[in-house]
């Protein structure tokens, strides 16, 4: 039930109306969710939170890659980027995302 809502969602804000606007989405950690239409196509993708320093992530079904994680306060500066396309941007957010067992995704389209 939650997938399906969490797809809608998705597909709705990521519309070209609100091309121009950050939208941050709370994601949990080690289990896969799908973005649909993330710059027109679905990504697939989990997060791993290696620490203080670093994550995993793994899109689609390659193997998962190290990012070093960002270290700045302000924002704009807490942002690490991990996936792009032609017309998205996708970032994990360095802050805290409010909920144990979650990160928070930051996605830019242009």
């Amino acid at each position: 039930m939650f997938r399906p809502l969490l797809s809608i969602i998705l597909l709705f804000l990521l519309s070209s109306a609100f091309a121009a606007v950050p939208f941050d989405l709370p994601v949990q950690l080690d289990q896969f969710v799908e973005l649909q239409n993330f710059g027109g196509e679905s990504v697939r993708l989990a997060i791993h939170d290696d620490g203080p320093t670093s994550i995993r992530v793994a899109i689609g079904y390659a193997r998962p890659v190290s990012f070093d994680k960002a270290r700045g306060i302000d924002p704009g500066t807490d942002e690490t980027l991990i996936y792009s396309n032609s017309r998205a941007h996708l970032y994990y957010v360095t802050s805290p995302s409010g909920k144990v067992g979650y990160c928070l995704l930051r996605i830019r389209s242009e």
